[in-house]
């Protein structure tokens, strides 16, 4: 069995590439450049240099392919021609190219996200079933995306996974949640409480392979998260916890989160730099609620996510630790 991995040198995708070669799964990685290919170096994995968005594919990328498992994306773009560009644009390239292929794919498998359907807008767990309404433009380029692999579903076998926030070791984003926190200091968006699903990278993979490798899987979209959607009071208490701290909760209304992600905006389009929170990032993280159900996968599956929110937070730390960020 051999698979090829787009976005392979990035957070889903490292992790995904050491869990196919853990299964005796040979693995080609296609990646725009040479960095940040350290976590690859001790791995039985050939690197290729190409660039979807390019559209810069060989025939000869897929020979001997079973698997293809699309990773790559863009999650944070300076415009939303950019979340065009990196997540729709370069998906519809890619599928193209696989289903006009002769070589005999046996499944293609699209790791889209909980964005591309959008919050829980009824207080209720979104599913498979739940009609699209994405809040921002990463969500749209998403589904946009997901639109474009269902459209070859005749033409190649197709899986479209759906993960919840995911976080672990190489995860960045967190990363600054959790700094807060050390320093005594925990950010809670609005007034109320709100809630979010997330799930740890190792489950995640997991669940991804046991998408790839299940005959039922095909032509399936499954939603991969945890049983459990936190509170980000919970979230914030299992850090402190784990940090040994007893921050500060401060609660920052909505309008004050819009103003400060359209400052940051602002400053990063005027030192052309990508910043982690712009008025897009508002729009999701002022959600009451990104929670969904992942029942289907549980069902069909076997899918069994059994990292706990502590030992989950716990082994990020000693990641952020061990590199010397915390």
């Amino acid at each position: 069995m051999k698979a090829l991995v787009t976005g392979g040198t990035g957070f889903i995708g490292s992790h995904l590439i050491e869990k196919l070669c853990s299964n005796n799964i040979s693995v080609k990685c296609i990646s725009k450049d040479y960095l940040n290919t350290d976590q690859l170096i001790n791995l039985d994995v050939e690197l290729i240099i190409g660039d979807l968005e390019k559209n810069s594919l060989s025939e000869n990328l897929l020979d001997g392919i079973d698997l293809i498992f699309h990773v790559a994306g863009v999650t944070h773009a300076k415009s939303k021609n950019d979340y065009y560009i990196g997540n729709y644009l370069a998906t519809k390239k890619l599928i193209e190219f696989c289903a006009n292929s002769s070589k005999n794919i046996k499944r293609f498998i699209y790791i889209s996200s909980l964005t591309a359907v959008g919050p829980s807008l009824t207080g209720t767990e979104v599913n498979e079933n739940t009609p699209y309404h994405p809040v921002s433009d990463y969500g749209i380029s998403k589904m946009m995306a997901e639109y474009e692999v269902l459209k070859y579903r005749n033409k190649i076998p197709i899986t479209i996974v759906r993960p919840s926030a995911v976080y672990g070791p190489r995860e960045r984003d967190f990363y600054i949640y959790m700094k807060s926190i050390k320093r005594g200091i925990q950010l809670l968006i609005g007034i109320n409480k709100k809630y979010l699903n997330l799930i740890y990278i190792d489950d995640l993979v997991d669940g991804i392979t046991l998408a790839a490798q299940n005959k039922q899987a095909e032509d399936e979209i499954y939603f991969l998260g945890s049983d459990t959607s936190y509170p980000n009071e919970t979230i914030g208490k299992t850090i402190a916890e784990i940090l040994d701290k007893n921050p500060l909760n401060i609660h920052l209304p909505h309008c004050i989160v819009f103003g400060i992600c359209s400052t940051t905006e602002l400053l990063g389009n005027l030192f052309n730099k990508h910043v982690l929170l712009n008025r897009q990032k508002a729009r999701e993280l002022t959600q009451n609620s990104w929670a969904c159900s992942i029942e289907k996968a549980k069902k069909h599956l076997g899918f069994n996510p059994n990292t706990s929110l502590h030992e989950g937070f716990f082994q990020t730390y000693c990641w952020y630790k061990k590199m010397g960020w915390l």
